[in-house]
């Protein structure tokens, strides 16, 4: 097996959903050969990854951590034969509602000064 291509990074929020990656787009095998894939995470803190079949899927952790997570793929032929592959995962922090916290109230009070005699 030989790597295609690089894999690209990846960003995800940490409430976010899963991302699922096409193995086979970055994976080749000599012939008529079949692969099969596995995948670690450095950090199951912030993300896990699972593999079925060709695709891998990176799950952040609903957990709210952010961070980086460095995911390490391997194809392996029948033969025995792997390549590797790793990728940078950056988890982001959740979004934050915008009329939440001191903003709220520091919004109001600006509107209240606006319309003031």
């Amino acid at each position: 097996p030989r790597l295609l291509r690089e894999m690209p990074g990846l960003e995800a929020e940490s409430l976010g959903g899963a991302v699922g990656i096409e193995l086979s787009e970055f994976f080749e095998a000599d012939g008529d050969k079949t692969l099969t894939y596995a995948a670690e995470s450095s950090d199951l803190s912030l993300a896990s990854v699972s593999v079925e079949g060709s695709v891998l899927t990176v799950a952040p952790n609903d957990d709210g951590f952010e961070g980086f997570v460095t995911v390490t793929v391997a194809a392996t032929d029948a033969d025995g034969l792997s390549a590797q592959a790793s990728f940078m995962v950056e988890v982001l922090p959740a979004p934050r509602p915008f009329a939440s916290g001191w903003r709220l109230g520091w919004l109001k009070g600006a509107a209240g000064d606006r319309d003031a005699p």
